[in-house]
């Protein structure tokens, strides 16, 4: 169950959807699983699955804002430094698609 904004997570979903072209979605998808107030954003090969990033919400529909997260090696979720919290998580998404240091894509 998602405690975000369902307008958020509609977002979050379609970017997915983006991500991974239709020529090759049958061999890599990337996915995202909300629980509580955190989306957890994955990429799917075959039988294997990495974790990409974390983005997470908190405050009210209001009032919240979104906060990115990077994986370290230890596979803890660490706040990624290069960007701040945003009331809408499309930012954060272009942020992990433009990957300037390397922590989502590799």
């Amino acid at each position: 169950m998602s405690d975000v904004p369902g307008g958020h997570l509609s977002q979050i979903q379609e970017w997915c959807v983006r991500r991974a072209p239709a020529q090759i979605r049958e061999e890599i998808q990337v996915e995202h699983t909300p629980r509580g107030t955190a989306v957890t954003i994955l990429e799917r090969r075959s039988t294997q699955v990495w974790p990409i990033a974390q983005l997470r919400y908190s405050g009210n529909v209001l009032t919240g804002s979104w906060q990115l997260y990077a994986v370290d090696t230890r596979g803890r979720w660490l706040p990624y430094p290069e960007l701040g919290r945003t009331a809408r998580p499309g930012p954060l998404l272009q942020e992990i698609d433009r990957d300037p240091s390397g922590l989502f894509w590799g």
